[in-house]
Formats: C-alpha cells, structure tokens, sequence
C-alpha cells in the first residue's frame, strides 16, 4: 500500500511538472524602453465592473476619470448616466449621487448592475432576476426572476436604454429586451447557451446597432444585421464605430458593424488583460508588455511596464489605471 500511495505521488509530481514546464509565455523580440509619466491616484482599485472601477478610498473611477464625489462607506461604484451615479453596497441598498442630492433605495436582494432613464431605474440582481423601478411611483413596474447563474466574470456590464426599451444584460448569456410603456418583456436574446461562465462581459449602442459580448462569444444587432459569432474574449472595446476584441490565444482583431472581420494581429502566447485607445490602440498583456498599435493592426511597438501580475487594473479611453497610478496615452 505504502509503494502504491509512492508511486501516486511520483506520478502526480511527474504530471505537475511537465504541466508547468510546458507553460508558455508571450515573449517579443523587439521591446522598447520608454519612460511612462506615471501620476498618483492616491488609492487602489478595490472593485470593478465593466463601466468603472471603485477605490479603497471611496472614489471610483468612471470614464471621464477620477471622481471627485466619495461613495459612502462600503459602497461600490455601479454607474455614472450624464453626472448621475449608481452605487451598492451588500445591504440590498442602491445609492443615488448627484452633486446635490443622495437618494437610497432598499431591495430584497443587492443590486450588481443598473442604469437610469429619467424616472426608470433597470436594476439586475445578484440572482439574476432583473427589475424596472418607477422612481417617482416608489413601485416596479415589471419584476421577472431568472435562473441562477453560479459562476460569473466581473466585468459585468449594465443595462442600457434604447428608445422606449430597456435592455438587460443577463448573467446566463441573455440580452432581455424589455419595452416600458407596455411593461412587457418583448425578446430574449440568447448569444451563448453552452458555457458555463457566460455572462454579457460588454453591451454598447453603437451608431445606432446593439454590440453585446460573454467570454466566449460577440454579437451585433442592427438594422438588417443579427450576427453572434464564438470567440474567447479576453478584452473588448470600441472606439470609432469599430470594435476590438482581444481572445485567449493573443489575437487582436478589429470588426465593423456588420461583424465583418477587417484585420487581425497575432500576439502568440499573449494573454491581453485590458484593450483601450482612442487615436492608437493599446494592449496590456499579463507579464507587464505594453503594445501599441495603429487602429487598422498594422503597425505595434511593445513596451515593458514594471507591473505586478497580481495587481488590479482598469482602462478607459487613453487612460490606464494599476497598483497606486496611472498613465495617460496619446
């Protein structure tokens, strides 16, 4: 017995280590060396979402940059409609910010995402059930519960308003398309059924057409165009009406509207945690390289940013936020 429980070991060890040895790590011939003006936040990232990111100091970061408001204690920052914010803590209570005003609501269950449109509040529950809430009336107007989704990533997208629709991003791979004055759910969209982890990671109405992404797949929905196609989707992001998407295996790729594919770049062995940009498009991988390129993929420069692979970070337009700092590209 004690040979057999030996020989287990052995084999288990030999396996570990073959495993970790044939690990694979993104490794670019031409680096760079560029000295990065870094400035301070005067905090850390404690929490973020695919909107915005909150600080252990209060503050949270949204798209247009640092806030100045401070979020009351152990709130965490949801979304920020025209100056408005949405925040929640783990009391089942939804905050609402202005400059002049707070505004709690209490739920029977916490908010994780939600958007506002006048007096209608789109709220989506840590149990997936979603809901439309009349400010004014104190009441919901529709209330649906949905199968529970065990596992999720954080990047967890809210929902957005269309004309006289609320679309929800679910956490089971669903886009619920709810239209208000009817309080009637009118569709559902199902863009990844077979995963496991498959919540919309990504949901933007961009020029007019719905771009919604999960971690394993990409879809658009527009006048004349219904299209999902599978990738593993690492990061995603748009700028210009283009969408960007960088997958598990170190591909950068750039769609239009139509979901047509117009260039692609590969980054082999890459693991890309955060795409943005606005003029260029910057990549930043897992090991600290930084990777520049133009908007049509054909041009890149990697540079080495003094990272910790441990550390949480979170982008916006040209902006990139790590550990204490963070840098302003052009």
């Amino acid at each position: 017995m004690k040979y057999i429980i030996k020989l287990s070991i052995l084999v288990f060890v030999v396996i570990f280590t073959s495993a970790c040895s044939s690990k694979q790590y993104y490794e670019p011939k031409d680096v760079k060396t560029k000295e990065f003006d870094t400035k301070d936040i005067n905090s850390t990232i404690q929490t973020f979402n695919s909107t915005g990111a909150t600080l252990t100091n209060g503050k949270f970061i949204a798209i247009d940059g640092i806030s100045k408001i401070t979020l009351p204690k152990n709130y965490k920052f949801l979304n920020d409609i025209n100056g408005t914010i949405l925040a929640s803590d783990l009391n089942q209570t939804l905050l609402i910010q202005t400059n002049q005003k707070q505004t709690t609501l209490h739920f029977e269950q916490n908010v994780i995402a939600a958007s506002l449109h006048k007096d209608n509040l789109a709220l989506i529950f840590r149990d997936n059930s979603i809901g439309l809430y009349d400010i004014s009336s104190k009441s919901f107007i529709l209330r649906k519960y949905r199968s529970a989704s065990i596992l999720n990533d954080i990047k967890i997208a809210n929902p957005i308003f269309v004309d006289n629709l609320a679309l929800y991003p679910s956490l089971d791979g669903n886009i619920v398309v709810v239209n208000i004055p009817k309080k009637l759910i009118v569709r559902n969209i199902n863009i990844d059924p077979q995963s496991q982890i498959n919540n919309i990671i990504f949901l933007q109405n961009i020029n007019d057409t719905i771009v919604a992404a999960t971690p394993n797949a990409l879809m658009v929905l527009g006048d004349g165009v219904f299209s999902i196609k599978q990738f593993s989707i690492n990061s995603i992001c748009s700028i210009d009406g283009y969408i960007y998407i960088a997958t598990l295996d170190g591909d950068i790729i750039k769609f239009d509207l139509m979901l047509e594919k117009l260039a692609n770049k590969k980054f082999r062995f890459a693991k890309i945690w955060t795409l943005f940009g606005k003029k260029n498009i910057y990549a930043l991988e897992s090991q600290g390289f930084l990777i520049k390129l133009d908007t049509n993929l054909s041009k890149s420069t990697v540079y080495e940013l003094d990272l910790d692979d441990e550390l949480k970070t979170f982008s916006t337009n040209n902006r990139l936020y790590f550990d204490t700092n963070y840098i302003d590209f052009k």
